[in-house]
């Protein structure tokens, strides 16, 4: 069973550090005091949710984990925080509206989530 989440974002008008877009590869970042590492590769279309139903939503996924804390499927929001950052450390914004799904044993993927 996966769990879903709709992704929050810190907007930068479509463009990473410098215009450029994320960058793939592997990321560590902090917020609030929590450690989070994790990658950004290409992938397949996420999934954003609208009035008329589920939309496509193109970026790289972000596959985010807890360093010194487990992302359980009841993390979410925490999740979230996490893949924002390390988004922001490849240069890319935030994809607010791509969802989230759990991946167990202790991980959370948003596919397009980060352009």
């Amino acid at each position: 069973m996966a769990a879903f989440l709709g992704a929050c974002v810190a907007g930068n008008g479509g463009q990473g550090a410098g215009g450029a877009g994320a960058v793939a590869g592997s990321y560590q970042a902090s917020v609030k005091g929590n450690d989070f590492s994790g990658k950004l590769r290409p992938g397949a279309a996420g999934k954003r949710l609208t009035a008329s139903g589920a939309r496509a939503v193109t970026g790289h996924a972000v596959l985010v984990r807890g360093v010194s804390l487990s992302l359980g499927q009841d993390r979410g929001l925490l999740a979230k925080e996490g893949a924002r950052a390390l988004c922001q450390q490849a240069g890319g914004r935030f994809e607010e509206t791509a969802l989230g799904q759990y991946q167990a044993p202790s991980a959370w993927i948003f596919r397009g989530g980060c352009a």
